[in-house]
């Protein structure tokens, strides 16, 4: 098969490939914190401590 050459040039979208990086940066970094967040069992106050034990 012998290569074509394209119609047109073809050149990276800069703007619209940052912009999507940016969002999924956000998007990924709020997911960790939630889910790091949810996994953590550790008590804060001593309110937590009386509803885990019931008082």
């Amino acid at each position: 098969d012998e290569a074509t050459e394209p119609r047109y040039p073809i050149k990276p979208r800069k703007k619209l490939n940052l912009l999507i990086g940016a969002m999924l940066g956000v998007f990924f970094g709020l997911s960790t914190a939630f889910f790091l967040d949810y996994l953590d069992n550790t008590f804060r106050t001593p309110d937590d401590i009386e509803k885990y034990l019931q008082l």
